[in-house]
């Protein structure tokens, strides 16, 4: 009596199926990440307010259920100080970082895109200080 035997997907088909996938989804996430350190100079320094804080108020639930909070916020106004929004200048372009900290150098160590450097001066640059 000769049994009868399904046939599976051979293992073969599935590794080649997920190496292709994989390859494909890896070449979907590469980016090219040049960036490069300038020097920019500091051209105006402005405080940042925020008019209001925010208080977070916690109460539990009306029905007594363990883990259950009502979570709210309640607005008060008071100037508090958030930080600081640097104009910065490097080769005749223009652009704004905005820090935590007020500078106390004449200019900031920044890293850019190098691609970007090139663009026109309407373009707003993305960049991050290097502390």
């Amino acid at each position: 009596m000769k049994m009868a035997t399904t046939s599976l997907f051979p293992t073969k088909i599935i590794a080649t199926f997920l190496l292709a996938l994989a390859s494909l989804s890896a070449s979907a996430f590469i980016v090219d990440h040049k960036t490069e350190v300038i020097q920019a100079g500091i051209t105006g320094v402005e405080p940042i307010y925020m008019n209001y804080t925010l208080k977070k108020i916690s109460t539990p639930c009306a029905s007594g259920v363990r883990n259950c909070w009502h979570v709210s916020y309640e607005k008060k106004a008071s100037k508090v100080l958030k930080g600081y929004r640097v104009k910065l200048s490097y080769n005749n372009n223009t652009f704004t970082a905005r820090m935590l900290k007020k500078p106390t150098k004449e200019h900031l160590n920044i890293r850019v895109k190098s691609d970007l450097l090139t663009m026109p001066s309407t373009v707003a640059i993305n960049a991050s200080v290097v502390y």
